[in-house]
């Protein structure tokens, strides 16, 4: 049974290389597990309007697939789908895309998450 000042080697899962790099981020025990907060928080959960994101930010959409398709640039292939909600669009892109060609059709419905 473990309590709060186990030494995390001994938690299940913690192997030498990750009580190392715990022990680098001055993790020593389960209690500081508990104070090791994330450096940021991605909310994937709560979907926005494609007429609301903003360009840089990182946010997630529904949307219905208007068109795809594959074009091939000197280094490598390049796969672009455009997605829409009402009037407005939006244009995603995927390098090295070449397995996605076959995987949107037209009136899909879609969930995306990246940087606008």
């Amino acid at each position: 049974m473990l309590d709060l000042q186990t030494e995390v080697k001994f938690v299940k899962g913690v192997g030498p290389r990750v009580a190392d790099w715990l022990e680098q981020k001055n993790i020593h025990v389960v209690e500081d597990l508990l104070y090791y907060l994330p450096f940021r928080y991605e909310d994937r959960l709560n979907p926005r309007g494609i007429a609301e994101l903003r360009e840089g930010e990182m946010a997630s959409v529904i949307a219905e697939v208007r068109n795809s398709g594959l074009f091939q640039t000197r280094k490598m292939p390049i796969f672009r789908l455009v997605v829409g909600t009402g009037p407005a669009t939006l244009h995603c892109i995927w390098f090295n895309g070449e397995y996605l060609k076959d995987r949107f059709k037209p009136g899909q419905l879609v969930a995306l998450y990246g940087k606008v």
